[in-house]
């Protein structure tokens, strides 16, 4: 159960700050309340008359009371909330008889207004009247205003909402048996039914009043959990998946956040192109650290590797260690596979805060590679994202089988981001194989995509230099015109081959795949046999058409000449860092525009056609 003493102490923490405020964005519910989206509002007046009914703003998630078995279930039997509920519920025979014991307790005169024009049942009927003259489609869910109420709103009014935290406490739970509560350690109302942890999934089941599985006959038997450790850890849990979980596929949610609380600059706005936070603000409120920009650099795969948030938090997680204060960090995926309303937990791990941002920090200088920009292709090196992985590895299409296959992948890459474990070498082999295969890029059109191939080539480099350097090998991101090595060498002179091409094509060939790319497949099986084939029978003729052809001979005579004696003819196929010679190669080529490097080695009778056109 150490997930829910996590959840009940970052509660703890995050309940002496603004979080738990009506009037948040997202605000933490206490035990009593659930957090929802009330799609109606409806304006009565001081005593209970029908004012108004509107549609409320998308978007808008506020307090809602609850009883003990509406905040865990709805259905078998139906459990209404008291006041903000489905029409359906609203002004039956058991929610009247909630809301009457809550005015006869001591209620606010708005509570009573509500009780009042409740048992009028007309709801639904002025509701559809009001809609229909708007012309508002119709809309289920209600929330109240009470006009001459302060404020009028009765889901920000802190004289409801505290009268419904104390008829809770002292009629709800009052009515519950006590068990020691393995999860706080005193004495406490047990629960016997447990809230949702997301969606409809639960990830503590129980049939009736019986827990799901081992202890059928008597839940007295399994490790009991209090109401209030409960309710704190799923309001919490639902609380931190809205403000900063990432859900994985439909049902699998990836979920990283911090237990402590202090004061944070603003974290939401963050552009992972560019690598840019937003400036700390002159005065900031106390908010609680969940981790939120860490946990959308994991669940992103942003350029987070050398930030100056990350730099502060470090310090300031090494300020806190030397003061001999903890605090933690805790990575959770949620997943739920068998469709019958359960959930499961996937991964769990709990880790000091300086160790993960390390760990992040290490994940993002080790996986990386240049990439371009979509908009402006200037190309920068960044860390792909995990969605960008599995699209590579599985394809960008793909049924429910590959969809569950990306799933899995995600879930086996997110150890290797947070608790810096080791790459898996069937994951960057997928991803090789994928890229020294151009031929399988293809645009719905049908057409050769060289945009996602080259994309593919520079996610798998990023990869395999991962790879390597989790064996503590150094593997630049600029070409090692020094290397000896034999995949590196074969990559590099497959970029030469592969420039030569490009540059000699002109008009509507430009952009087609080039032999030197067409034959990648083959030169990465057997490197030798196919770099001649390339070399006596492709390339020679475009050299000839090129204003500095000899420059590119001579760069291949070099290559050539660093090989080992025999590594050049080896009966091997080419391993990962082929593929980084290739990219490094071609990059030190492309270095300059393609427009300078082209007027250096046109023919002069190929520029004078240019010029000619022109």
């Amino acid at each position: 159960m150490s997930w829910i003493q996590k959840l009940c102490e970052t509660y703890e923490n995050a309940a002496r700050t603004d979080a738990v405020s009506p009037d948040a964005p997202n605000p933490l519910p206490s035990p009593g309340f659930i957090a929802d989206e009330m799609e109606l509002t409806v304006t009565l007046s001081a005593d209970g008359d029908f004012v108004d009914a509107d549609r409320t703003p998308e978007g808008q998630i506020i307090l809602v009371p609850c009883t003990l078995l509406s905040g865990v279930a709805r259905q078998n039997p139906v459990s209404p909330h008291p006041i903000f509920d489905s029409i359906k519920y609203l002004g039956t025979k058991k929610q009247m008889e909630i809301l009457s014991d809550w005015c006869n307790f001591g209620a606010p005169n708005a509570v009573h207004a509500v009780h009042s024009y409740l048992a009028k049942g007309t709801l639904k009927d002025d509701i559809e009247k009001a809609l229909s003259e708007k012309k508002v489609k119709w809309k289920d869910s209600v929330r109240f205003c009470v006009l001459g109420a302060q404020p009028n709103e009765l889901w920000r009014n802190d004289a409801v909402l505290d009268s419904w935290k104390k008829y809770f406490n002292e009629k709800c739970m009052a009515a519950v048996d006590k068990t020691l509560c393995y999860t706080l350690g005193r004495t406490l109302p047990t629960a016997r039914k447990h809230p949702t942890a997301y969606s409809t999934l639960y990830l503590i089941s129980m049939n009736k009043f019986n827990c799901q599985g081992r202890f059928l006959e008597d839940a007295a038997n399994a490790a009991s959990v209090s109401v209030e450790a409960t309710l704190k850890a799923h309001n919490t849990l639902k609380w931190l998946i809205r403000r900063q979980g990432r859900y994985l596929d439909r049902n699998t949610v990836l979920l990283t956040w911090g237990t402590g609380a202090e004061i944070l600059p603003d974290i939401t706005k963050y552009d992972p192109e560019d690598d840019e936070f937003a400036p700390l603000p002159e005065e900031t409120k106390p908010q609680v650290r969940t981790m939120a920009r860490q946990a959308k650099a994991v669940a992103d795969g942003s350029h987070g590797y050398d930030n100056r948030l990350l730099k502060e938090l470090e310090e300031e997680a090494r300020e806190k260690r030397a003061r001999g204060e903890h605090s933690e960090a805790v990575v959770m995926v949620l997943d739920s596979t068998t469709g019958n309303g359960r959930a499961s937990i996937a991964y769990y791990q709990e880790l000091d805060i300086l160790d993960y941002l390390q760990n992040l920090r290490y994940w993002y200088n080790t996986c990386k590679w240049p990439m371009k920009r979509q908009d402006t292709l200037e190309e920068k090196p960044r860390t792909p994202l995990p969605q960008e992985i599995g699209d590579l590895i599985y394809g960008e299409r793909g049924g429910d089988g590959d969809r569950k296959l990306k799933r899995q992948l995600s879930k086996r890459l997110i150890p290797c981001i947070t608790a810096r474990r080791p790459l898996p070498p069937d994951i960057m082999m997928a991803a090789f194989r994928r890229a020294v295969n151009p031929a399988g890029f293809r645009k719905e059109s049908g057409s050769w995509d060289k945009e996602g191939w080259e994309r593919a080539v520079a996610i798998a480099c990023a990869l395999i230099r991962k790879y390597y350097m989790d064996k503590e090998e150094v593997h630049p991101m600029e070409l090692d015109e020094s290397s000896t090595e034999r995949n590196y060498l074969f990559g590099r002179l497959l970029a030469v081959a592969d420039v030569v091409e490009e540059l000699a094509l002109s008009g509507q060939e430009k952009g087609r795949q080039t032999n030197a790319v067409r034959y990648m497949q083959r030169f990465q099986q057997r490197p030798l046999e196919t770099w001649n084939t390339l070399r006596s029978g492709l390339i020679i003729p475009y050299l000839r058409k090129l204003k500095n052809g000899t420059y590119f001979t001579r760069l291949m005579d070099d290559i050539t000449n660093l090989f080992e004696p025999g590594d050049m003819a080896l009966q091997k196929p080419l391993d990962g860092r082929f593929l980084e010679g290739y990219s490094n190669q071609k990059r030190k080529l492309y270095s300059k525009n393609d427009k300078t490097l082209k007027s250096m080695t046109m023919n002069e009778e190929d520029e004078n056609n240019g010029s000619a056109d022109e």
